[in-house]
């Protein structure tokens, strides 16, 4: 008597070490890792390099030069000029 193609299918899966006992899932899942987030996982952590205090000082930054202008922000601001002068003159 032939045996339908489940009861082969069945028999094979059975037979094969891939597929794992119940105990052994049981014993695979059991236990739920914790999440590790990223900066956990990254040393040193970015903290250990910026001392805490830093942030707290007063800096006296009156040495630090000015940025320099820009040609097209000067342009803008002549075209500003220039508009406001256009609009007191309408007035």
């Amino acid at each position: 008597m032939e045996t339908l193609p489940e009861a082969g299918l069945l028999d094979f899966l059975l037979s094969s070490p891939y597929v794992l006992d119940l105990r052994e899932t049981y014993a695979m899942h059991r236990k739920v890792g914790d999440y590790s987030y990223y900066n956990e996982l990254v040393w040193p952590l970015p903290t250990h390099f910026t001392p805490r205090h830093l942030y707290k000082l007063k800096v006296d930054d009156t040495f630090v030069e000015p940025l320099p202008v820009m040609p097209w922000e000067q342009a803008e601001e002549e075209d500003e000029r220039e508009d406001r002068d256009s609009d007191s003159d309408e007035s």
